[in-house]
């Protein structure tokens, strides 16, 4: 009996300790249930991206179809000052456009998506500028994010039985209705223009919500709206084309009444000069370059133009550029023209002097930047001679030095994992873009995008650097613009090497060929397909028959350096490189229209070749757009950088195409 009542104690005492834990879980469940708030905002556009959940969000666009994106200030749910997302669309009968919001951080190592399950809602607050505006609404998880693709839930009548007006609605998504979704693994709202048109929407407080009755933003009455006044920013300006101002005194007036009227205060102005071949080949006892003696042209008139700028305020920077003097053995000429300017400075009175010196030195131009391996010293002899150069210009007074620099150099190279740009310099490895900004006077960075919003637009692209030159006090940073409009131009590809092959090629028997841009007087292209780089020459638009024979010639060479018939590869191996470059063109947006096209090799057998036709992508320029959508992307880029003291103003890229941009009619090619 003893023994059976101590059993009976022990399953009292078990029930009891389960109903603790069970209680204990109940509370827990509870208090887990509690915590979970009624609103969980996804992005109110107030501050810049990443939005609340660490996503981005950005446009997409195809064929004629047009799309761009601006937060606008001037019209917002909320109040009494806010911002909504200003979405405006142009879907042709060819192609499509949307834009997406994600609600992950897509550039973690371990993308972490977004549990809703809480939620019963997603919500979003819209408003047309018309009313009856359409588009097709799309959710996507972890699945159809894999897959690039999102679920479609419904055209907005379906959740505004009304349709869009132009007061503001809520947009409410029973996340029911999205039931064939992984709701613990969600990934982002897309909205998809389908209906052909122009059409222009606001968005604004997207969030999930526990119950349709909880208020999303709580401080915002209904249809609030207000006009808020935006202030110019200096700009700068490059001017490749100087003598016709040199010449011609009603063309000077007119450049400085343009830069008076659009707020520019600086231009980056290309000088001419002539330099002695024998100099350029002079080297000092170090071993490094030692200017080449370099003489200006029109000096004179230089000055008197100096003066001139300098009585309308302009500072003019002496301009030049070119990706070869990266390269150490064309080193002298940068120098060279660093001192050229120094003594015309000298020799002139202070109104007739530059105010400083600016460089647009290219390397991800030269063939070599395709081998990673020999990247590094090429953005090693980058910042070697440019750091000479500011070296030099510090010793007089007056004078400021930069450079121009491609946004990217600090991004992810998917093949190593490691920054675009990295390069160990002065004992300290980061990208050489950080360099610049730690060491020069100034950057001009090619911020090359028509939308300042979005994962890719402006302010995306250009505020780390501006975050970085704040937290090291660096350099004044530049964002710039893009305006010209290139023709599409025809490369002829030799088919090429598996990179492995091109690397050692480039490092051997080709090694001389790493340091160009140009080869023959023909531009040298790069096409790297994930496996296999392949090397063409751009063909001269309507050759003469002497200037043809030289472009065969000089893609024989290229050929028997990179060509994979050079390198003896079986016919098998040749279709597979061909195939696979096919590829690459047909999915690189920037390149179409591939043919084969072998080269003709008297009394052997033809060179496997082909050819592809570059464009210009419409979201690098301001080129295809109006003034009025130039002027609206600038300065909401403008507003969003001028929270960083470093920000030293836009610069435009350049006079001979913006004054094309200026001439255009102000009518917009989206809807206003």
């Amino acid at each position: 009996m003893k023994r059976l009542h101590s059993n009976h104690s022990t399953t009292r005492r078990g029930w009891r300790v389960l109903a603790t834990l069970i209680a204990g879980a109940t509370l827990l469940a509870s208090a887990a249930h509690a915590a979970v708030p009624e609103v969980a905002v996804v992005d109110d556009f107030e501050s810049a991206p990443p939005n609340a959940m660490d996503g981005q969000h950005g446009r997409f666009q195809s064929g004629a179809s047009k799309i761009d994106i601006l937060r606008d200030k001037s019209l917002f749910h909320g109040g009494p000052n806010g911002t909504s997302l200003r979405i405006r669309a142009d879907k042709r009968d060819e192609g499509y456009c949307g834009v997406w919001f994600q609600f992950f951080d897509a550039k973690a190592a371990k993308k972490r998506f977004l549990d809703a399950r809480p939620y019963a809602y997603l919500s979003f607050w819209i408003r047309g500028q018309v009313g009856g505006e359409r588009f097709q609404v799309k959710m996507s998880d972890r699945a159809w994010h894999e897959k690039e693709d999102s679920l479609e839930l419904g055209e907005i009548r379906g959740f505004l039985p009304d349709g869009v007006s132009r007061q503001w609605q809520e947009v409410l998504i029973p996340l029911k209705d999205a039931a064939s979704l992984d709701l613990s693994n969600l990934g982002g709202l897309t909205l998809l223009f389908h209906s052909v048109g122009q059409s222009t929407i606001y968005i604004d407080d997207i969030s999930f919500k526990t119950s349709a009755a909880a208020k999303s933003n709580p401080n915002a009455p209904d249809n609030a709206d207000r006009q808020i006044v935006r202030h110019a920013a200096p700009r700068t300006m490059w001017l490749w084309q100087l003598s016709e101002f040199l010449d011609n005194d009603t063309a000077r007036d007119g450049l400085f009444d343009l830069c008076a009227a659009e707020g520019i205060e600086q231009l980056w102005v290309q000088v001419g000069y002539k330099t002695d071949p024998q100099s350029t080949l002079a080297a000092l006892p170090n071993g490094k370059a030692a200017p080449a003696r370099v003489e200006l042209r029109h000096t004179e008139k230089l000055r008197t133009f100096l003066a001139a700028a300098h009585k309308t305020r302009l500072q003019i920077h002496a301009l030049d550029g070119d990706p070869e003097y990266c390269a150490r053995l064309k080193h002298s000429i940068p120098l060279g023209v660093v001192e050229a300017i120094i003594a015309f400075n000298q020799a002139s009175p202070p109104e007739q002097r530059f105010d400083g010196i600016h460089f647009d030195n290219e390397p991800h131009a030269l063939l070599g930047w395709g081998d990673r391996t020999r990247r590094e010293r090429m953005l090693k002899e980058f910042l070697d001679v440019h750091v000479e150069c500011q070296r030099r210009v510090r010793t007089q007074s007056g004078l400021a030095f930069g450079v121009d620099l491609p946004f990217w150099w600090h991004h992810t190279d998917k093949q190593t994992g490691k920054p675009v740009g990295e390069v160990t310099f002065n004992g300290k490895k980061k990208p050489a873009s950080w360099h610049c900004v730690d060491l020069l006077d100034n950057v001009g960075i090619m911020n090359y995008r028509d939308n300042a919003d979005g994962a890719d637009g402006m302010v995306v692209n250009g505020q780390d650097i501006l975050r970085y030159a704040e937290e090291t006090k660096g350099v004044r940073v530049f964002m710039g613009v893009e305006t010209s409009m290139s023709a599409p131009t025809d490369t002829w590809f030799v088919v090429g090497l598996p990179r492995k092959r091109f690397e050692t090629a480039v490092r051997g028997n080709a090694r001389e060929f790493g340091d160009l841009c140009r080869y023959e007087g023909f531009k040298v292209r790069r096409l790297d397909d994930g496996e296999n780089v392949h090397i063409g020459l751009e063909v001269p638009l309507a050759p003469n028959g002497e200037e043809f024979a030289r472009f065969q010639r000089a893609m024989k060479t290229i050929s028997d350096k990179f060509g994979a018939a050079g390198q003896n590869l079986t016919p098998t191996a040749i279709a597979q490189l061909r195939a696979a470059a096919e590829t690459a063109v047909r999915v690189d947006p920037e390149l179409g229209n591939f043919r084969n096209r072998d080269l003709a090799n008297p009394g052997r057998a033809e060179i496997p070749a082909f050819q592809a036709t570059s464009e210009m992508l419409s979201k690098i320029t301001f080129g295809d757009d109006s003034y009025d959508t130039f002027l609206e992307q600038v300065k909401a880029a403008e507003n969003s950088f001028r929270a960083y003291k470093k920000f030293g103003g836009m610069a435009v890229h350049s006079y001979e195409s913006f004054q094309l941009l200026l001439r255009r009619p102000n009518v917009a090619s989206l809807p206003r």
